[in-house]
């Protein structure tokens, strides 16, 4: 059985109380910060978009990682800078098949992602990592320094780990029974681009 991951939006101003009953909760979950931000990629022509996919590129620590939803399928891969071309991605699955809905048009960035993270770690007492929980606070803009930030409606994800679907369990039951979070649908990029007045 693969991954699972529940998502749900929570209100401003609830985070923090959720959190403090989650430590409550699980007590013992370690955490990790970061500040992570997505660019999305499209032609002018929004052929990616139009197929109902969308391409992420995230910087790293040694170029960016790309992600490719479209469809069932979610493809990845890692380059030493943000495409521009489709022929400028490493050979793989990702490439080819951007190249076969791209042909020679140009890579655009289409809108920008913010997200301020808080991860908890949830371990048994072999101090395996059995489940997470992912808080993600967003904001977003159209691509540029200088453009306005606009706020997007935080996430809490629950996700579950390879093998411990027992201890998901647990993380799962305790999520669905809060009465602040919201089950919904990933549509980031939508989000994004309703956000920042790029009508989809």
């Amino acid at each position: 059985m693969g991954n699972t991951e529940l998502v749900f939006s929570i209100g401003e101003g609830d985070l923090g109380r959720l959190l403090e009953a989650f430590r409550s909760a699980f007590p013992g979950g370690k955490s990790t910060q970061l500040i992570e931000t997505v660019t999305y990629l499209d032609t002018l022509e929004r052929d990616i978009l139009s197929t109902g996919g969308a391409l992420e590129s995230v910087p790293g620590p040694t170029g960016v990682e790309l992600s490719w939803q479209h469809g069932d399928k979610h493809l990845r891969t890692r380059a030493s800078d943000r495409p521009q071309f489709a022929r400028n991605l490493p050979a793989g699955p990702l490439r080819e098949g951007l190249l076969a809905l791209l042909a020679g048009r140009r890579l655009e960035p289409l809108v920008e992602v913010e997200h301020r993270v808080e991860e908890f770690a949830l371990r048994d007492t072999e101090e395996k990592t059995v489940a997470r929980l992912r808080a993600v606070q967003r904001r977003t803009r159209a691509p540029g320094e200088r453009s306005k930030w606009h706020p997007l409606p935080t996430l809490v994800l629950a996700r579950s780990v390879r093998g411990y679907q027992h201890a998901f369990a647990d993380l799962a039951g305790w999520v669905r029974d809060r009465s602040e979070l919201t089950p919904v649908e990933p549509a980031e990029l939508h989000e994004a681009l309703d956000a920042v007045g790029r009508v989809t």
